[in-house]
């Protein structure tokens, strides 16, 4: 579809927030009822674009006083308007509330959570790399820009925003430190705290 879409002109069809609204507006419901099966998906296409989209980079390191091939410039064209829908879609998901009332079906659920952020992190990570490889005959997609602000703000309202209140997950305590930050740490072999997360989306914008 994204090909098709590209070779038309007709990207925005998808990827406008308007339409993304319409396509997305009950998937962080569904996807929370079979949540561990909806991750394993994500997680497969997650990996499979990133690593296209990695081995784009060397290619634009040795293009930058020159345009891409044409066929180098499609398939990373495809690749950025896949990797932008696929990022709303992870958004959406965080943006929505664990249907289970076990305590273990919500540990799990937040374990998800975790890691989608985390993959979220190493794409974002990707798109920099990009970034600093690419010229003004090379850009990204706007829609890649467009998708990483609004994943900030889903993770932002879901874990550390105004929503997290009702979720008990953020409290008036400065020594408090919710409970998905210490699983993305155990991800990623590294501290990343509540602090460190606003720090990064600010960073990147």
């Amino acid at each position: 579809m994204i090909p098709k879409l590209l070779s038309d002109g007709n990207l925005e069809e998808v990827l406008s927030m308007s339409s993304i609204e319409t396509q997305l507006q009950y998937i962080q419901i569904i996807a929370r009822y079979k949540y561990a099966e909806v991750f394993q998906h994500l997680r497969n296409v997650i990996e499979t674009l990133a690593q296209k989209y990695k081995e784009c980079i060397p290619i634009l390191q040795s293009c930058q006083n020159s345009l891409l091939p044409d066929a180098v410039s499609l398939e990373l064209s495809v690749v950025e308007g896949q990797l932008s829908f696929l990022i709303h879609v992870i958004g959406s998901c965080l943006a929505g509330q664990s249907s289970s009332t076990t305590a273990s079906s919500r540990e799990e659920q937040l374990s998800i959570d975790a890691q989608l952020v985390s993959y979220s992190i190493d794409i974002v990570q990707c798109l920099d790399a990009r970034l600093k490889a690419s010229t003004n005959t090379n850009p990204p997609l706007m829609w890649m820009d467009i998708a990483v602000m609004e994943l900030f703000q889903q993770i932002r309202r879901s874990h550390i925003g105004y929503d997290g209140y009702s979720r008990g997950i953020r409290v008036i305590d400065s020594d408090y430190e919710p409970e998905i930050f210490k699983k993305i740490s155990e991800i990623r072999g590294t501290t990343f705290s509540q602090s460190d997360s606003l720090t990064f989306m600010v960073d990147k914008m």
